[in-house]
């Protein structure tokens, strides 16, 4: 997955607790917390920014959190950005550039809508996340598009000249529209 990848962070035992671990001081991880290690060093792997994993280091510091704090990775208005889980309910969840400057709180809080200066994210990353599941969607290699009647002329045309290897891929093709799309994961039984 290209656009998005999942860090799982664990941190306080209660829902709403900012305890600290005793052991924090040596260095210890908290029991429960190995996953979190496990994750940062495959975020390591990805380039991530040094940022990024001194946020995850104060993480697996903390005590185990339920629900757990994830990090995740997007693409908002052609800007790297890093959404980090509220650790618990009524709390704002995070939004960081790529250089952990705080941009703003798109969703969460009481109201549950943040702090109203991102709203148009909740769409952007379910666009996201619609085009990852789409980006494993692989088309036949020699599937014929001029047997599918209700598809576009132009879209027909681009398809067969350009032979995407992904339905993602081809969603991307200017003069595919989206029903095109649609259409072609009726057609393939998906």
């Amino acid at each position: 997955m290209k656009n998005t990848f999942l860090l799982l962070c664990i941190v306080a035992a209660s829902c709403c607790g900012t305890k600290k671990s005793s052991d924090t001081s040596t260095g210890n991880v908290p029991p429960g917390n190995e996953t979190a290690i496990k994750e940062k060093e495959n975020i390591a792997a990805e380039n991530a920014p040094a940022c990024l994993l001194e946020m995850i280091n104060g993480f697996t510091k903390e005590e185990k959190q339920n629900p757990p704090r994830k990090i995740y990775s997007y693409t908002y208005k052609t800007k790297k950005v890093y959404y980090v889980t509220p650790p618990c309910c009524d709390f704002y969840s995070d939004l960081y550039d790529s250089d952990c400057k705080l941009m703003g709180h798109p969703d969460g809080g009481i109201t549950g809508r943040g702090d109203g200066k991102f709203p148009d994210f909740e769409k952007e990353r379910s666009n996201a996340d619609k085009l990852t599941r789409l980006e494993g969607m692989k088309i036949p290699e020699n599937f014929d598009y001029n047997k599918i009647k209700s598809m576009s002329i132009e879209a027909k045309q681009k398809l067969c000249k350009i032979r995407p290897v992904t339905i993602s891929q081809a969603s991307r093709i200017s003069g595919v529209s989206p029903s095109d799309i649609s259409v072609l994961l009726i057609y393939m039984g998906r």
